[in-house]
């Protein structure tokens, strides 16, 4: 399955993102391709400190938009789903389009505060931002299987495929995102 940078649009700046042309998302804008990365905007604030070790006892406060993992198998069978994604909005939000939904239904849920702060200890860990950088690629893929990862914080988005990445932060954020899924839309 080929991957492909496109230029994703949010308000008047622009970034570039690895998408895969099967897979599905929340709506996400795209337009022309790029290599180039450049920051997208507006988030909120929430609150959390991360530390360089991921923990929440002070550090450098964050500006944590979201985080999204998306996942594609194929070739897909007619009339069959092969693609899901969890995604997790700074305001609580929680979307999800499950594996197998040939509806292709978004559900969504709000999770909780305290789940929310655990949830952006993880997904802002330095170690998995770095791994996530654009135009880097922590693992060989395989080709018929696609696993992405993006998270934004600061108005800047990283991203990059991790199929078959076992990385301890890769590791653990495709946990915190299975754990949120199965406790809130299961």
């Amino acid at each position: 399955m080929a991957t492909m940078a496109t230029m994703v649009t949010t308000g008047e700046s622009t970034s570039a993102e690895t998408l895969d042309p099967s897979a599905t998302g929340a709506a996400d804008d795209t337009t022309g391709t790029s290599d180039d990365s450049t920051s997208a905007t507006t988030g909120t604030d929430t609150g959390v400190d991360t530390g360089s070790d991921g923990s929440s006892s002070g550090g450098e406060q964050v500006n944590f938009e979201r985080f999204q993992m998306d996942f594609a198998a194929g070739p897909c069978p007619p009339g069959q789903d092969c693609d899901s994604f969890v995604e997790l909005l700074a305001d609580g939000t929680l979307h999800v389009e499950q594996y197998g939904d040939v509806t292709n239904t978004v559900q969504t849920a709000q999770v909780s505060a305290q789940d929310l702060a655990d949830a952006v200890v993880v997904f802002t860990d330095p170690a998995l931002v770095a791994l996530l950088e654009p135009g880097k690629s922590p693992c060989v893929p395989p080709t018929d299987i696609f696993e992405m990862m993006q998270v934004e914080i600061d108005g800047v988005l990283y991203v990059s495929p991790v199929t078959a990445c076992n990385d301890a932060p890769i590791a653990a954020a495709r946990s915190k995102a299975t754990q949120l899924q199965v406790m809130y839309v299961p």
